[in-house]
């Protein structure tokens, strides 16, 4: 399953995977992709040549709370869709507080898409991946989790400065990234044991970008020693 709580304005991670998956089947080998809009959500039924995937997602600015804990609760991995600047998170809470809320439901597995609009340098990629790797660690989230980490950039009109080979439908891989596509990391991970699927299927928790309104928790934080609602 994937579920993806973003921008109604932008279906970034949701719309790219469904591309890919369309290009990489065809009609040819019978690759279903089936949406509908019900009520606030959109499904898509789809399926690669390893496994079948249900994309959900959920309009508005903010992914209703809810909605990802019934998500978290069924799925087997987690990804997040990060900006690439580490400085873009710093007052941002709610990567920690979705990593937390997956652990405690049961995901060991965590997969980071670093977005940029824009060419997306090595330096910064890294930069990015210690950042959020050391923030996970002062959380405790790291000794239960396997990370993985995928630079990414927005399709533009001009193929310069990314590697098209490795795109994934509105998403595509920097000249300087030699690893896998995140359909391709999706389709190498492993259902965990421990969740009634069947043979084959994995269940993915999918969250993109967004940016709470001013001093917004969706579940709360730590302000100074004290909980704020």
């Amino acid at each position: 399953m994937v579920t993806s709580h973003e921008s109604v304005e932008d279906f970034l991670l949701f719309r790219s995977l469904t591309e890919a998956i369309s290009q990489e089947g065809g009609v040819e080998e019978a690759v279903r992709i089936e949406q509908r809009e019900r009520d606030e959500f959109y499904y898509a039924f789809c399926a690669t040549g390893r496994r079948p995937l249900l994309l959900m997602h959920v309009k508005g600015e903010q992914g209703l709370i809810r909605h990802f804990i019934q998500g978290a609760s069924i799925a087997d991995t987690l990804v997040l869709a990060l900006p690439s600047r580490e400085s873009l998170l710093r007052d941002d809470s709610w990567l920690f507080e979705r990593a937390l809320i997956a652990r405690g439901m049961g995901i060991n597995k965590l997969v980071f898409a670093v977005v940029e609009d824009g060419p997306l340098l090595q330096t910064q990629f890294q930069k990015t991946m210690e950042f959020v790797k050391g923030q996970l660690a002062q959380h405790a989230i790291t000794c239960t989790m396997t990370m993985t980490f995928v630079p990414v950039v927005k399709a533009t009109g001009s193929s310069q400065g990314f590697s098209n080979p490795s795109s994934v439908g509105g998403l595509q891989s920097p000249l300087w990234y030699r690893g896998k596509t995140l359909l391709q990391v999706l389709d190498d991970l492993q259902a965990a044991s421990f969740h009634v699927a069947s043979p084959g299927q994995l269940r993915v928790l999918l969250l993109d970008a967004h940016k709470e309104h001013e001093n917004v928790s969706l579940i709360g934080r730590v302000v100074q020693g004290s909980v704020e609602a």
